[in-house]
């Protein structure tokens, strides 16, 4: 499904930008400081803004986060919960209609999301906590992770606002498609025939 299909059932404007995530909905994934970035942004005049958040419950955690979630911020206009992406090809749709993947998290090692956004050419706003700066690389932005969470919204916003300017983000869309060849199967193994090419001779 389109980006334009998708952004008309989701009742969001063409012309919106759109902050979001996919992935498990739980608290060690921080889906709610997604969130609160979008009210702050919101909130301190940023018009014409929206939130996407969808994924899946952890079985672990279980539905009282998830559902916790929607009771505290469902009443917002901005913020609409899409639930789970059953297919990876509506996983990969739904990260395509939007403008930014906003996923702060804590303690990545290899965030697969990441890899999808810049797949679909998305930049990443996150942390720079884990692997998650070397990932991105510049296909995104990272900021500090700091102890007290309003000072990580303030921040997580103002990497928004910056990557969501036209140039920068053109910029950035760029490196996300490029960043995204390192890492797709044939780099992979052309990379492992090297190293074992390379154990070989010297073997």
């Amino acid at each position: 499904m389109d980006r334009q299909t998708l952004r008309a059932q989701w009742k969001i404007p063409d012309d919106a930008t759109i902050i979001g995530r996919v992935g498990r909905v739980s608290g060690s994934k921080l889906v709610h400081e997604t969130v609160q970035v979008a009210l702050h942004l919101w909130q301190h005049g940023v018009t014409n803004l929206y939130c996407v958040i969808g994924g899946s419950v952890p079985q672990d955690e279980g539905p009282a986060y998830a559902q916790a979630l929607r009771r505290t911020y469902d009443q917002y206009p901005i913020i609409t919960f899409l639930g789970e992406a059953e297919t990876p090809q509506r996983r990969a749709s739904w990260l395509a209609a939007m403008d930014v993947v906003c996923y702060p998290t804590q303690g990545e090692g290899f965030g697969m999301i990441f890899l999808e956004a810049m797949q679909q050419g998305v930049p990443i706003v996150t942390y720079d906590t884990g692997a998650n700066a070397e990932v991105i690389g510049d296909a995104g932005l990272c900021v500090p992770y700091e102890s007290a969470p309003a000072l990580r919204i303030g921040e997580l916003a103002h990497a928004i606002q910056r990557a969501i300017r036209p140039t920068v983000h053109r910029q950035l869309r760029k490196a996300c498609r490029e960043r995204a060849q390192l890492y797709t199967a044939v780099r992979y193994a052309t990379d492992m025939r090297a190293v074992y090419d390379e154990a070989i001779a010297g073997g």
